[in-house]
């Protein structure tokens, strides 16, 4: 789903930073099949009324509870193109993609991937015992700058163009593109009343099934020093599986619940995070 974006970026900055996809390990092989995803696929296999593979939004109706995996419209661009259509078009999509055993099986899959979300970015393919990945952090959907000299200059645990194209317009003195302001019309109520107490937002994003959110809320939360310092805030938390929040999680480049978004009162965004957070972390982060 990101990979447009980030060809979007290679062009940006064509010339001037060379741009790589690492092809490793499978995040959810036989993702359609895996009842740790929720079982969405059979849910919204059940919904097909009219037997197409495609699930529109009047057979979806009122189905509960939304889960982030079933907010995707998955097509072959990889372009999530609706945010109301709350259902993959190509419900098999992922049935048959196993993690591969051998590295023939691997470079399969990248050609395939590279068939259906053409690009221009260069696919450099792991070894099959994952050795690129696993020197990185062996993180999911990690993104890495890296200066000429070889230092890793910014290590994102969740790939954000915005916040790469920032590292990169530091690195080359040049000044950032300009990022869309996202549309807060979702929290215009809770921004028009930090604004008139003259205190930050704190914008949350979770998401049902989190099992981070839910240990966040166990651990990071519990902190004294934390609660200390959220008090500092006007604390929104919001929930990813509506779609007026969907598509405010999408503009403003997350990935992964929870997120955490500041806003000052003036509407700027001050810091965001998203992932799990120990307290230390998150007071940083608050900080």
């Amino acid at each position: 789903m990101k990979t447009p974006r980030f060809e979007e970026l290679a062009q940006r900055w064509a010339g001037k930073a060379e741009v790589y996809f690492v092809y490793s390990e499978e995040a959810h092989p036989r993702a359609a099949a895996n009842d740790r995803l929720n079982g969405f696929a059979s849910q919204l296999a059940s919904l097909d009324q009219n037997h197409d593979n495609a699930v529109t939004l009047a057979e979806y109706g009122t189905f509960a509870p939304r889960f982030m995996f079933d907010a995707f419209d998955l097509d072959h661009d990889g372009v999530v193109k609706s945010h109301e259509l709350l259902a993959a078009r190509r419900i098999e999509q992922f049935r048959d993609v196993d993690e591969p055993a051998t590295l023939e099986q691997r470079v399969a899959l990248a050609k395939r991937f590279r068939a259906e979300v053409p690009g221009k970015i260069r696919v450099l393919i792991d070894t099959i015992e994952n050795h690129t990945a696993k020197a990185y952090g062996g993180l999911p959907n990690s993104a890495y700058v890296i200066a000429r000299g070889g230092k890793v200059t910014t290590k994102l645990a969740w790939a954000a163009v915005h916040d790469v194209d920032a590292e990169l317009a530091r690195l080359t003195g040049t000044t950032a593109p300009a990022v869309r302001t996202p549309d807060f019309t979702p929290i215009a109520q809770e921004l028009a009343a930090a604004k008139a107490a003259n205190r930050r937002i704190l914008l949350e994003f979770v998401a049902p099934g989190c099992d981070a959110c839910k240990h966040m809320d166990e651990t990071t939360f519990a902190d004294a020093g934390v609660q200390t310092a959220m008090q500092r805030f006007s604390v929104a938390r919001h929930g990813i599986e509506h779609d007026d929040m969907w598509r405010l999680f999408e503009e403003l480049d997350l990935a992964a619940t929870p997120a955490f978004v500041i806003i000052t009162p003036d509407g700027r965004i001050a810091a965001q995070a998203q992932g799990y957070h120990d307290a230390a972390s998150f007071l940083g982060f608050l900080r």
